[in-house]
């Protein structure tokens, strides 16, 4: 079994690579990669960067290059539904694109069906998991979400957003390879301020080595 795990941002990667040391890292296009033999499966833990544009094309260089019996996207994301809490840990079920703007024909939709992914994650085994995961809808655009996008999220039951997932699961759906997107809550809008903005930041800093050492030692190597 070949597993791909996709990591996006320089700081969810630089906090992989203090959870995994001593890896020995080659290059890609998009960052650096190395392997692990994890459960006699071979993983192949790589850097895909920040953004649908630099995620979707990473994840498809992996799908030719190893050619995955599955991928794994995993990373941080910022918390919506009301439900959710900072470190909180959400498997997507669903995956959507909500930055689309329609200038022309239709309507604009705020979360276009057309670009909205369903996830089977019927191959998980999640009585291995030893604490309560959120399964659900997470959204997807370059664009860090404020109070006023987190309100209209919550209105179409997204539970999380980030930058990447939506673009990585069109891909692997087109590619028909099963897809798992986990994501970890490091910050979450409670207002519109500017004060609010600087404070999730901040969280996101703070919170990203913890939310990767969660996904890793909690869910990935006990899902692989």
């Amino acid at each position: 079994m070949i597993y791909t795990i996709q990591v996006s941002s320089e700081n969810e990667w630089s906090s992989l690579k203090s959870i995994l040391p001593n890896s020995k890292l080659s290059a890609t296009p998009f960052g650096e990669a190395f392997s692990k033999n994890i459960k006699d499966s071979e993983c192949v833990f790589f850097h895909g960067g920040a953004s649908k544009t630099s995620s979707a094309a990473a994840c498809q260089f992996a799908i030719d290059k190893w050619n995955p019996d599955r991928h794994f996207i995993i990373g941080t994301a910022g918390g919506t539904a009301d439900q959710i809490n900072i470190l909180d840990i959400v498997i997507a079920n669903e995956t959507a694109l909500y930055d689309i703007i329609y200038r022309m024909g239709e309507p604009y939709k705020f979360i276009p069906s057309e670009y909205i992914v369903n996830i089977d994650n019927s191959w998980f085994d999640f009585s291995k998991l030893s604490h309560n995961i959120n399964i659900g809808l997470i959204a997807t655009a370059d664009q860090d979400v404020d109070y006023i996008t987190r309100i209209k999220l919550q209105n179409k039951n997204v539970l999380a957003a980030d930058w990447e997932s939506g673009a990585v699961a069109i891909i692997c759906q087109l590619n028909k390879i099963p897809c798992c997107v986990i994501r970890g809550i490091t910050d979450i809008p409670l207002d519109a301020s500017a004060e609010n903005s600087i404070k999730q930041g901040n969280a996101y800093e703070e919170n990203t080595p913890l939310v990767m050492k969660k996904i890793m030692e909690e869910i990935l190597f006990k899902l692989l």
